[in-house]
This record gives structure tokens, sequence and C-alpha cells, in this order.
């Protein structure tokens, strides 16, 4: 018989996670559904994140055809780590894993576009490999408000956690009087 503990899902650990952020690339936010959101909560976290030394690494895809980093998310992480790739899922760039395994993490907090392909592959990478993985449910994007969705579901059935920004930065809080607790809430009001 299971323990109560064996069937709980594991809870993000800020001396564990990493930070993702997937081609979230100028030419392609425009044509992607509600991205200022997806913008101001991937700022958020990076805020609130960086707080707790959470690591951030920031991935373009093809960034001379789609274009760079907003600089919004680039100001918020001036100690983030920038990875071009080729591939769908990060974890097939050799780079992008190399580095991933060097920070000797066991976690992974996904953001970024497109849900349903590049964030998805990734998730499912990732969890391959045996890390825990979380997506900031409200820090994706797509072309569609449905692919949003099943890129989701898609996710969540695979076993990753969904988080918002506001629950993902209180998890890492756990305290009322954390010496961040005030920062924490003057960036999600």
């Amino acid at each position: 018989m299971n323990s109560p503990s064996d069937l709980m899902a594991p809870r993000m650990d800020k001396d564990q996670c990493v930070f993702l952020v997937i081609d979230m690339q100028e030419r392609a936010l425009p044509h992607q559904h509600e991205s200022a959101r997806a913008i101001d909560n991937i700022v958020r976290f990076i805020k609130g994140g960086t707080r707790y030394g959470i690591p951030v690494i920031v991935v373009e895809q093809n960034s001379p055809k789609l274009g760079c980093t907003p600089d919004r998310i680039r100001e918020a992480a001036p100690e983030h780590r920038f990875i071009e790739k080729h591939t769908l899922s990060c974890f097939r760039d050799p780079a992008f894993a190399s580095y991933f395994e060097s920070l000797g993490r066991r976690q992974i907090l996904l953001s970024g576009s497109e849900t349903q392909i590049c964030v998805l592959m990734t998730a499912h990478d990732a969890i391959e490999r045996g890390y825990d993985v979380f997506v900031l449910g409200d820090g994706v994007t797509s072309r569609t408000a449905r692919n949003i969705e099943l890129g989701l579901k898609r996710m969540e059935q695979a076993g990753v956690l969904i988080e918002s920004t506001e629950s993902a930065l209180f998890e890492l809080i756990e305290r009322s009087d954390d010496e961040h607790f005030k920062f924490i809430l003057s960036i999600i009001k």
C-alpha cells in the first residue's frame, strides 16, 4: 500500500529548480495568443526566482529569422544564460543538455512558446531524463488559445505539474516572515 507521501506530486525546491524560457522571440510574439501576459508572468518569475538563486536559461530558436528575446525578459535576469538552438526540444540540443546537466539540479520550470511544440517536447524529454517537470501555465503562449490548452493538457497527462506564477513564487517563499516576502508581494500585484 502506498503512503500519502508516495502519492504526492513533488514540490518545487528553490535549491533544485532551473527556470527555462523557450523561444519567446520578437518576430513571432505578435502572432502569439496573449503573449504580453506570458511575458509579464515570465518577468515576474525571473525577478522573484532570482532572489532565491534559481538559474535562468533563455533559449532562442533560429534567432536570425525569429528575432531575439524581448528586452523586458533579458533585462529581468542579467545573470541568465542564453543558448541558441535548432532543435524543437531543448534537451535535443547538445549545448543546452550539457549546460543544464552541469547545473546539477533535478527540477525544471518551463515557460515560453509554442506550448504544444517546443515546450511540450522539452517537457517530455526532461521527464524521460528523470527530472521533476513544472510548467508556468500562465507563462506560455502559442498561436491560438486552443494550442495552449492542448499543450498544457498533454503535459499534465505526462506528469508535468502546472503552476501559476503566483503559486510558484509562493511555493518558493514558504513563510510570511521570509526576507523576500514583501518583494514577492510587490511583483505579483
